[in-house]
């Protein structure tokens, strides 16, 4: 962090071209879908700017630049964990698939009996006297129906922890611990965990059950 705040004092004795800017354009993010957190350390980044111009010192610059490189850091930080979360989802959503039930030994037991019944009732008969063969009902099979609460063992062990941790602090877990249980940077706003829906406190380290 130190070369590279070397490297912009080099190149802005006269100028200054935001590097937080730059990374927003590069990877086509907009400043105002930031987090509320990011948008706040860049208004006291632009009011510090403002103070730089009406009064420029070399203190005040470094300061600036800090302040810049911060503020590009958290985003980038933003950005991989957006990028780690979606992934994440993607595997939670495959785990919490429920596979596709195989035929029932029930099943396969009507379609045998009613294979058995429908050739038990073909009987050979002189061709002057037509026989009239009585009609076989046909059973219809009943599929399960797959349940849409099933969870992954891996999933319902998380919440399970979750819970406890809810329930000693007042419904409060912080984010340390929620990172420890879930194995990944908790979402922002919100973080949905099997039936735990949780959201971010303000300005906090911390999420709190909804």
């Amino acid at each position: 962090m130190g070369e590279k705040i070397q490297n912009i004092m080099e190149n802005t004795e006269t100028t200054y071209e935001f590097e937080y800017i730059k990374f927003l354009t590069e990877n086509n993010i907009k400043e105002q879908l930031l987090p509320t957190e990011i948008k706040q350390q860049i208004g006291i980044l632009k009011a510090a700017w403002g103070r730089y111009k009406k009064n420029p010192s070399a203190a005040m610059k470094n300061n600036l630049v800090k302040q810049d490189v911060c503020v590009s850091d958290l985003i980038a930080d933003y950005v991989e964990e957006g990028i780690e979360e979606k992934k994440a989802e993607e595997v939670e959503k495959k785990e919490e698939t429920p596979a596709p039930n195989p035929p029932s030994d029930d099943n396969k037991d009507v379609e045998q009996k009613k294979e058995g019944e429908v050739s038990s009732n073909i009987v050979s008969t002189p061709t002057s006297e037509p026989v009239n063969h009585p009609k076989v009902e046909t059973p219809k099979a009943q599929t399960p129906t797959p349940s849409n609460n099933s969870i992954s063992p891996e999933v319902a062990e998380m919440v399970v922890k979750i819970k406890e941790k809810l329930a000693t602090n007042n419904n409060i877990i912080s984010t340390k611990d929620l990172k420890a249980i879930i194995n990944r940077p908790p979402a922002e706003p919100t973080q949905q965990v099997g039936d735990v829906k949780l959201r971010k406190v303000f300005l906090r380290s911390e999420y709190k059950l909804v």
